[in-house]
């Protein structure tokens, strides 16, 4: 809770030096690992991904190389998918990027790509040294090479794991000012949690009152608890972004001119239709693009929008399934079958529909399915939490929905463009958030 605090006045009062000095701890931490891969790559022994069920103790699976099912990989990459998280912080820092439709993407697919080989790289080197069973689950690292007889590698990579916290704690605070400012401009949370303080040009309150509540919930709660509820919020926050990216890719085009591209539709009396309303008859006829249109429009755009919100909800029930397969009857896999023909058609009725023209410097490949599958992958690891989970992220979700149902909704500068938020004095004001 100290830790926490201390970074979010740091964050506060917008010291540029805390990001030198998160670099430091990121590049401390990255050598760590470098350090283990390698010195752990002269202790490995591949015998440990094919224990025989007999050399394994009764509580720990059935050995190999899978040895709780595809099941258990499973429900370890859902609990251990915090791994992937803190790419928002790329995300965040947007504004301060000279050509961000260009570089951003970049950045993320190389954290990714990172992040991978060093995950990858210390399991599979940890998993070698010794077998899975025989792994200390609080400190996996320096209980390897402990048993290896390395016992002054074990304390130096004590003191990188230190600073390897203390680099993942910044970089999730880190885009905190920036959100906060983000989101009081628009209206939608209170005003005062954004107001930039004179001095440090930063959201200062909103800032510490943010650090008050997350070291309060770290000393609240034990490690698994955070670690599940960070992870269920990420997997959500995922599934919105894949959802997002369908919604803007068959999104209707602002400039789109009627009578220009009249001559691109087949049927012109359709057209004018779509300017007055949507009738049933038109959306079903639109289902597979039976007006052959080759620009997105109102009518093609709300048909795609409506299909992915109802394979987001199919999602659901579909996940909920194949999470305990293991106990599913004839009945219910005669459901799955069902659930997922009306998701492949669900898919095919939105890849029939006119994209969006817009030029953009990076596009998600291979639209619907790529963000399709990420919002299936991300519901269906979510359904591996326990109920304790679900109830405590359902109650964070009522009081979010509070917060913008009874405040957001009708301040959002968004939903008001009458209402000017932020005068055009404030609007002008550089923050100070490096």
């Amino acid at each position: 809770m100290f830790i926490v605090l201390l970074f979010s006045v740091a964050l506060a009062c917008g010291l540029k030096d805390s990001v030198r000095l998160n670099n430091l701890f990121t590049l401390l931490n990255c050598a760590i690992m470098v350090i283990v891969i390698v010195g752990g790559s002269f202790h490995i022994d591949f015998k440990n991904w094919s224990l025989p069920k007999a050399e394994v103790p009764n509580w720990a699976g059935e050995g190999g190389f899978w040895p709780y099912g595809l099941q258990g990989a499973l429900q370890g990459a859902a609990t251990c998918f915090y791994g992937y998280v803190g790419f928002d912080c790329i995300a965040a820092s947007g504004e301060e990027v000279k050509n961000p439709q260009k570089s951003l993407p970049l950045a993320i697919a190389l954290s990714l790509f990172i992040v991978f080989l060093a995950y990858s790289g210390v399991s599979a080197v940890l998993t070698l040294m010794i077998p899975y069973y025989a792994q200390d689950a609080n400190m996996p690292l320096s209980h390897a090479f402990d048993v290896i007889g390395w016992t002054p590698l074990k304390w130096i990579i004590g003191v990188g794991a230190v600073f390897g916290m203390c680099a993942c704690m910044f970089g999730s605070m880190y885009p905190l000012p920036r959100i906060l400012y983000a989101m009081s401009n628009d209206g939608l949370i209170f005003k005062s949690l954004g107001k930039v303080h004179p001095r440090f040009k930063t959201p200062f309150f909103g800032t510490i009152f943010a650090g008050i509540i997350t070291g309060f919930f770290s000393a609240l709660l034990n490690l698994q608890q955070l670690v599940d509820m960070m992870t269920i919020g990420t997997l959500l926050v995922y599934v919105m972004v894949a959802v997002c990216v369908l919604y803007t890719r068959y999104q209707e085009q602002s400039d789109m001119d009627y009578d220009i591209l009249a001559d691109e539709y087949i049927e012109s009396t359709a057209l004018v239709a779509i300017k007055v309303q949507h009738t049933k008859k038109q959306i079903l006829k639109q289902l597979f693009n039976f007006h052959k249109f080759v620009r997105a429009n109102s009518l093609s755009s709300y048909v795609a929008s409506l299909q992915t919100t109802c394979f987001t909800i199919v999602c659901l029930p579909l996940g909920l399934y194949l999470s305990h397969w293991y106990e599913l009857n004839s009945t219910h896999w005669i459901i799955v079958q069902v659930l997922v023909g009306v998701m492949i058609l669900q898919l095919v009725s939105i890849a029939m529909q006119p994209t969006s023209k817009t030029p953009v410097a990076f596009k998600v490949p291979l639209v619907p399915l790529t963000p399709a599958l990420s919002i299936f992958i991300n519901i269906y690891l979510m359904f591996f939490f326990d109920i304790y989970t679900w109830t405590k992220f359902i109650i964070w979700m009522i009081i979010g929905f509070a917060i913008y149902f009874g405040y957001g909704i009708t301040h959002s500068k968004e939903n008001n463009p009458e209402i000017n938020i932020v005068n055009s004095s404030q609007s002008k004001t550089s923050l100070n958030i490096d």
